[in-house]
């Protein structure tokens, strides 16, 4: 967390109960920008969550939504800060549809493929994104694809005797952690970030239009009404009064 100081918080966002706790470390302050980068590979050794949810969903977007609503209700959010949500946005792939991503969102489980794993996750964060602003009309939504960056994220599906070719095969197309976080902050930070209520971005700093099926409002809504039903049902009890 940066603000007029630096801070650094470790909570554990696969359980919606660790999403609250860290909205709950965060009070007193107040923010322009807000990063949401917390993702996760498929696990297929330990598939699931504390919370019973398969770790690509969990990480990727029930996470997300839990922090943003909190920091929304809790007041933690200056009127026009920008929310920047990392994953692959406005990535085409065929077969894409939403139809796919409520199979996935449904089945709770990561299929083997990997793209069938990820992508149709991150077309349901760029329709969550699309539907954000008649929720939060306050604030600005960029979703950014990172690039190919070379992380440890990798190790969840990779087994390790397997990496060094991994990393050497990507090594042409992957770019820095730096290079990528030097381009969401420009992203960020542009003008252009704030002349629609959400728009799409790749780490070449160029903006994009989504995946034509997110455009479907009954995917929108279906989204953002998995996560709400979700977040509700593994929320923490409230305190004993």
């Amino acid at each position: 967390v940066v603000g007029r100081s630096a801070a650094s918080f470790g909570f554990d966002l696969s359980s919606v109960a660790g999403c609250h706790r860290l909205v709950d470390a965060l009070r007193g302050r107040r923010f322009d920008y807000v990063f949401l980068t917390i993702g996760s590979w498929p696990d297929y050794a330990e598939p699931l969550t504390a919370d019973g949810i398969e770790k690509v969903i969990a990480l990727d977007l029930v996470a997300r939504h839990v922090v943003l609503s909190r920091l929304v209700a809790d007041g933690l959010l200056e009127p026009g800060a920008v929310v920047v949500n990392t994953l692959a946005s406005a990535v085409s792939f065929p077969m894409a549809s939403a139809v796919a991503v409520k199979v996935r969102l449904r089945n709770n489980r990561a299929p083997k493929n990997l793209i069938f794993a990820l992508l149709p996750v991150a077309l349901a964060a760029d329709a969550y994104l699309l539907g954000a602003p008649e929720r939060f009309p306050d604030l600005h939504f960029l979703g950014v694809f990172p690039g190919l960056v070379d992380t440890d994220i990798v190790k969840t599906y990779i087994p390790p005797p397997l990496l060094p070719i991994y990393r050497f095969l990507l090594w042409p197309f992957s770019i820095s952690e730096d290079e990528s976080g030097t381009a969401h902050l420009a992203i960020a930070a542009s003008p252009n970030a704030r002349r629609r209520p959400v728009s799409y971005w790749t780490y070449l700093l160029e903006a994009r239009f989504a995946h034509r099926a997110i455009y479907d409002k009954s995917l929108v809504d279906f989204v953002w009404d998995y996560l709400q039903t979700t977040a509700e049902a593994k929320a923490p009890n409230p305190p004993e009064p």
